[in-house]
C-alpha cells in the first residue's frame, strides 16, 4: 500500500539516541517500496553512519515482527534493493561532493582523475613545501635564491630552512580560514568608523595624568610608574589600561579627559596595525594560495575541503539538476541527508539546488534529521543555524514530530543529563552577554526533557581528584592523570568480567596521548595492565596473539636471542633450533602466510585475536607478493599494523569526544579537565559578515572603543561556548549503563573568573543544587555524586543465540553421487604445497586467471562436437566436469550475487556480493555444485578460500531457497586438472 508520507518534505529534530538511523531507514524503505531504490539518495558524514544507515534498511525488511508492509512486500523491496546495489546513492557527503567534483572536473577547471589527501598527511606536506617554493619564486629573485637550496626531501639549511618553516607553519594555520572568508575583506576598516580618535599631543595627555593626586592607595611613586609607563605602546599595557578603567571614577574630569584620549589614541593606533597586519596576511594568502592552487592543478591532488569549496564557489547555486543526473547517469528524486547540523556552508552551496528543485516538485522530497544539540564540528565548516532556518531553507519544508524517546541511555543517564541541561533558571542570571546569548539558544534547541525508552539498571558517578600542588601552587598534570588513570583501571577490573564495552572521552588528544613532557592517559593505563585502544584501533602488536606472533618472528630475525626462545620454550616450542629450521624453510618455500597457518594450527583464538589473525595474514600476504624474506621487515610490517576494536568487549577504547559521535558503550569514563576552556587564543581574528581583522594587541583597551569588535567578540565566543555545551552533551550521552565524570578538584568551585568561561560551571551549579559542596577536597580521589546502583553491572547477562547447527540429511549423501564429473580431493587443512607468492605474481598472473575465466565463461556445457577451449585442452578431468549431466541442469555463469545472510552471532546481519563462477543447478532435487576456478599449479585448500565458499554456499542458499547442506562447493584447479571439494561445518 502506497505511504504518501514518504513523499513529505520535512526535518526532524532528533536528540541523542532517539533513533534518527532508526527513521532514515524507516523512511528509505517507504520509499524503495514506491520508486526505484537508485533514485533515493541518503547522505551522512562518516563511512561508519553509512554502514550503520544500510544494515538498519536491511534489518528492517527483515524484521518479520516490526517491517514495514506484508512480507511478500518486504522480500520485494529487499529484492530491488539488492538488484540495485551497483547504483544505491548511500554513502558519505564527502564522498557524494568528491563525485561531482570528478564528474565536472572541466568546469572546475581540474583534472578529472584528481587525487585527494588529508590534513597532515605527507602529501599535505608536500603540497605546503611546493607552495611555499612556487610563491617565493614568483615573489622576487632575492626570495628565489633565499629558498634555492630547498629540498622536498631535505628542507635545506640556514635561513632557507628557517624562512621555508615559518612559511609553512603559517601557511598550514591560515589555509582553512582563507578557504572559508577569502571573499571576505581583509583589513578593511570601513566597518570600524567611526574610529577612535587621535590624540595630536600625547605628551600633554601623560603630563595632565602626573598631576593628578595619587588614591585608591596607590603611592606617589607607583601611581609616577604607572603614568610613565603609558608613555609607550609595550605588551603590558593593555593590562595596565584595563588596570586604571577600574579606577575612573577616582580621577578628576581632567584626567578622566586626558585618560580617555590616552585609550582612544592607543585604540586607533592598535586597529590600524592590526589592519596592516591582517592586508599582508591576505597578500602572502592569496600568492600562497595561487601557488599552491598551481601545484593542484598540475599534480591532480586536492584536499577534501579545497575540492568542495571549488565546488561551491564554481557551481553552487548553479547547479542544473538535468545535468547533474546526466554525469551521475542516475536520478535523484528523494535527497535524505543525516546529521544535517554538521553540513557545512560550502556542502550546502552544492546542495541547496537540488534540494529546492526537490522540495517544489511533485513525486519528489527532501527530508534531513539531526540534532543541533549534538553540533561539534564548527571548526571544521559545519554550519549549524543552517538547521530549520526558514531564510535559507527551501520552501515547504515542514518540521516534522521531534524524535525525544531515548533508546540508548539507562533512566538514571537520562535524567541526570535532563538536570544538567536544563537552563533555564541560568539564562537571565548570566554575567557574561556572550555566555548569555549561548544559553538562550541552548534552551531554544533543548525544547523539552528526553524520557527513557526503559528503566535498565545504570548508575552516575561524578569524581574529583585532588588538584596536586608543587612549586608555586601549580597543579602537575602527570600526576593528575596519573590518578586518573589508576581510578579508571580500578573500575575496569571490577567491569571487566561482565564482557560489557568501555571508553575513555577528553575534549582534546593531549589528555589521551600526552607530549613530550609528560605521558598522557594511554601510557598510564597500559602501566596498569589494561588493553587499550586509541581512537578505535589497537596496534596488532599489543594483542595476545599479536605479540606472540612478533616474538617468533624476533626469534627468527635473531636466534641467539635468549629472550625470544624463552617466549617460545613457554608456548610449547621444545626443540628451538629444528623448529627455526622448519619454519625458515617454510618461509623460503610457501611464504609468510604459510608459515602463520603452521604455527596458528590448532591454537584456541578470541574473538580478538581472530580479528588480529585476520589483519595479521592479510599484511604477511602483502610480504609474500613482494617477495620478503627477512624476518625483521615482517616485525617492522606487523608492529605498523593497527586493528579496528571499536565497540570491542576486551579493550578499553580512548578517544576524543569529537571521535565518539555516532558510537554508543555500556560504560563511558568522561574526563573534564582543563580541556573544556573557551580559549579565545586559539581564534587569532575577529571576523563579521562582511570583514576579517587580526586580533588587535591591546584586547580590552581596543575592544572597549570599537563596539563593533567587541560585538564579533561576544559572537564568535557565544557560538564557541555554544559548541562546548554540545560537546559536553555528546560526551554524556554515549553511555547506555554508567557514566563516569573526572574532574579536577578546585575547578568545579564556583570561581567567577573561571565559571565565566568554563562549560563545567553547568556541572558545579548541579551538584551544588543537590546539596554536594564543591569546595577544596582532602582525599586524592574521593565521590562527589552518585546517582543509581554501582552495582548494576552483576545482574548483567549477556543473551547470545546458539548458532544452529545443520546436518546434511540422508537424500543429499546419497545423492552426491548424481553429480558426475566430481573426483573429490579433501587434503588436511593445514597442508600446504604451493607457496602463497604463486598467487601473487602480479601482472601476469592476473591476466593469465582473467583469460581463463573468460575462456570457461563462453562454455555452457561440453557436448561431443563441441569446441575445446584453449584452457581445457591439458585437463581431461576438467571437461568431465563441463559435460552435461543426465539430470536436468540449470547453469550460471560469471554471474554476480548480493544477498543478506545471517551471521554466526545469530542475531546479526551480513551482506555478501561477489561473483559465481560457475554453478550447476538441479531444481529437481534442490540441490547445486558452487564451482570456484584456480589458476594455481598445485591444489590446496587455504582457510581463506573455506571462508569465501562458505559465504557463497549461504548468499546460494538464500537466492534459490535452498537448504545449505544441499549445496556444494568444490575449487577447480584448471592448470592442474584438479578438483577439490571444500567441506563446511
Amino acid at each position: 500500500m502506497p505511504d504518501p508520507d514518504a513523499f513529505k518534505s520535512e526535518y526532524l529534530r532528533a536528540s541523542a539516541g532517539s533513533g534518527k538511523t532508526y527513521r532514515l531507514s524507516v523512511r528509505y524503505c517507504q520509499l524503495a517500496a514506491q520508486v526505484p531504490p537508485e533514485t533515493i539518495c541518503a547522505l551522512t558524514f562518516t563511512r561508519a553512519a553509512a554502514r550503520e544507515i544500510f544494515t538498519a534498511i536491511i534489518k528492517r525488511l527483515l524484521d518479520d515482527k516490526e517491517g514495514p508492509g506484508t512480507p511478500e512486500s518486504r522480500r520485494q523491496t529487499l529484492a530491488a534493493i539488492l538488484w540495485a546495489l551497483p547504483k544505491l546513492q548511500i554513502s558519505t557527503i564527502d564522498a557524494w561532493t568528491m563525485k561531482l567534483a570528478h564528474l565536472f572536473a572541466c568546469e572546475l577547471g581540474i583534472s578529472p582523475d584528481f587525487d585527494t589527501y588529508e590534513e597532515g598527511s605527507r602529501t599535505a606536506i608536500e603540497a605546503e613545501r611546493a607552495a611555499v617554493r612556487r610563491a617565493c619564486e614568483a615573489a622576487g629573485a632575492d626570495v628565489a635564491g633565499l629558498l634555492r637550496t630547498l629540498n622536498p626531501a631535505e628542507e635545506g639549511e640556514g635561513p632557507a630552512k628557517a624562512l621555508s618553516a615559518q612559511l609553512c607553519a603559517f601557511f598550514r594555520a591560515w589555509r582553512e580560514r582563507w578557504l572559508e572568508h577569502h571573499e571576505k575583506d581583509w583589513g578593511t576598516l570601513e566597518p570600524f568608523k567611526p574610529l577612535p580618535k587621535r590624540n595630536a599631543d600625547r605628551e600633554a595627555a601623560l603630563a595632565v595624568l602626573m598631576e593628578q593626586p595619587a588614591r585608591g592607595g596607590w603611592s606617589h611613586k607607583r601611581y609616577a610608574k604607572w603614568v610613565e609607563s603609558l608613555r609607550d605602546l609595550a605588551g603590558s599595557q593593555d593590562e595596565k589600561l584595563q588596570c586604571c578603567s577600574c579606577y575612573d571614577h577616582k580621577f578628576d574630569d581632567a584626567s578622566l579627559a586626558a585618560l580617555r584620549a590616552l585609550r582612544q589614541d592607543y585604540a586607533r593606533s592598535d586597529i590600524e596595525a592590526a589592519a596592516r597586519r591582517t592586508q599582508r596576511h591576505a597578500a602572502t594568502l592569496t600568492r600562497l594560495a595561487a601557488a599552491h592552487a598551481a601545484w593542484s592543478a598540475e599534480t591532480g591532488r586536492l584536499t577534501f575541503s579545497e575540492a568542495t569549496a571549488l565546488l561551491a564557489e564554481r557551481l553552487g547555486g548553479e547547479l542544473d539538476t538535468g545535468v547533474l543526473h546526466q554525469r551521475l547517469d542516475a536520478q535523484v528524486r528523494h535527497l535524505m541527508i543525516d546529521e544535517f547540523q554538521d553540513t557545512s556552508r560550502e556542502q550546502w552551496k552544492v546542495l541547496r539546488t537540488l534540494a529546492s528543485e526537490l522540495t517544489s516538485k511533485e513525486g519528489s522530497s527532501f527530508f534531513y534529521v539531526g540534532d543541533v544539540k549534538q553540533s561539534i564540528y564548527g571548526w571544521r565548516g559545519g554550519d549549524s543555524t543552517l538547521f530549520a532556518d526558514p531564510a535559507r531553507m527551501p520552501q515547504g519544508m515542514a518540521p516534522g514530530k521531534p524524535l525525544l524517546l531515548s533508546r540508548r541511555s539507562c533512566k538514571v543517564i537520562v535524567d541526570f543529563v535532563n538536570a544538567l541541561f536544563d537552563l533555564s533558571t541560568k539564562a537571565s542570571s548570566s554575567s557574561s552577554p556572550w555566555r548569555e546569548q549561548a544559553v538562550k539558544r541552548w534552551m531554544t534547541e533543548w525544547e523539552a526533557h528526553v524520557p527513557a525508552d526503559a528503566q535498565r539498571l545504570g548508575c552516575v558517578r561524578v569524581v574529583s581528584l585532588q588538584d596536586t600542588q608543587e612549586g608555586k601552587g601549580r597543579s602537575s598534570r602527570g600526576v593528575w592523570v596519573q590518578a586518573l588513570a589508576r581510578e579508571i583501571a580500578r573500575r575496569w577490573r571490577e567491569l571487566a568480567g561482565a564482557s560489557l564495552t568501555m571508553a575513555v572521552l577528553a575534549y582534546d588528544g593531549k589528555t589521551l596521548q600526552g607530549d613530550e613532557q609528560e605521558p598522557g592517559l594511554l601510557q598510564h593505563l597500559r602501566e596498569e595492565g589494561v588493553p587499550c585502544a586509541l581512537d578505535g584501533k589497537l596496534r596488532l602488536s599489543e594483542t595476545p596473539f599479536g605479540r606472540w606472533i612478533v616474538a617468533m618472528l624476533r626469534w627468527l630475525a635473531d636466534p641467539r636471542a635468549t629472550l625470544w626462545r624463552e617466549v617460545a620454550q613457554q608456548v610449547g616450542v621444545a626443540d628451538g633450533e629444528a623448529a627455526l629450521a622448519s619454519w625458515m624453510a617454510c618461509i623460503a618455500s610457501r611464504g609468510y602466510a604459510a608459515w602463520l597457518e603452521e604455527v596458528s594450527a590448532g591454537l584456541p583464538l578470541a574473538p580478538a585475536d581472530r580479528e588480529a589473525f585476520r589483519h595479521l595474514r592479510a599484511a604477511l600476504e602483502r610480504l609474500d607478493a613482494q617477495g620478503v624474506l627477512e624476518p625483521r621487515e615482517a616485525v617492522k610490517e606487523i608492529e605498523a599494523l593497527a586493528v579496528p576494536c571499536v565497540g570491542s568487549k576486551h579493550v578499553l577504547s580512548l578517544m576524543t569526544i569529537h571521535h565518539s559521535k555516532g558510537l554508543t558503550f555500556d560504560v563511558v569514563f568522561t574526563v573534564l579537565a582543563g580541556d573544556m576552556m573557551t580559549n579565545d587564543s586559539l581564534r587569532p581574528f575577529e571576523t563579521g559578515e562582511t570583514w576579517l581583522l587580526e586580533k588587535p594587541a591591546f584586547k580590552h583597551a581596543t575592544y572597549a572603543e570599537v563596539p563593533a569588535l567587541a560585538a564579533a567578540r561576544d559572537d564568535a565566543w557565544s557560538k564557541e561556548f555554544f559548541e562546548r555545551l554540545c560537546t559536553l552533551y555528546v560526551s554524556l550521552t554515549r553511555a547506555k549503563s554508567e557514566q563516569t565524570v573526572f574532574v579536577l578538584n578546585g575547578e568545579l568551585a564556583r570561581d567567577s573568573d573561571k565559571a565565566e568561561t568554563k562549560a563545567k560551571f553547568l556541572l558545579a551549579d548541579f551538584l551544588t543544587k543537590h546539596g554536594v559542596d564543591c569546595g577544596a577536597r582532602e582525599r586524592e580521589t574521593e565521590l562527589c555524586y552518585e546517582s543509581g546502583d554501582s552495582t548494576w553491572w552483576r545482574q548483567w547477562e549477556e543473551k547470545s543465540a546458539p548458532e544452529p547447527k545443520s546436518r546434511p540429511s540422508a537424500a543429499w549423501t546419497a545423492a552426491k553421487a548424481s553429480v558426475p564429473g566430481i573426483e573429490v580431493d579433501l587434503p588436511s587443512e593445514h597442508r600446504w604445497s604451493v607457496p602463497l607468492s604463486d598467487l601473487f605474481k602480479g601482472r601476469v598472473a592476473r591476466a593469465q586467471g582473467t583469460q581463463i575465466h573468460e575462456q570457461l565463461a563462453a562454455v555452457a556445457w561440453l557436448d561431443d562436437d563441441s569446441p575445446i577451449p584453449e584452457a581445457l585442452a591439458q585437463s581431461p578431468k576438467m571437461r568431465q566436469i563441463f559435460r552435461r549431466p543426465a539430470a536436468s541442469c540449470e547453469v550460471w555463469r560469471e554471474r554476480s550475487f548480493s544477498a543478506v545472510v545471517e551471521s554466526s552471532q545469530g542475531n546479526a546481519v551480513r551482506y555478501l556480493a561477489g561473483q559465481f563462477d560457475r554453478v550447476h543447478l538441479f531444481p529437481e532435487t534442490r540441490q547445486a555444485v558452487i564451482y570456484d576456478f584456480k589458476t594455481s599449479r598445485e591444489p590446496f585448500v587455504s582457510e581463506g578460500y573455506r571462508r569465501q565458499l562458505a559465504g557463497y554456499r549461504k548468499a546460494l542458499a538464500r537466492l534459490t531457497g535452498w537448504p545449505q547442506e544441499n549445496i556444494r562447493t568444490v575449487l577447480l584447479f584448471v592448470c592442474a586438472d584438479a578438483a577439490v571439494e571444500v567441506a563446511h561445518d
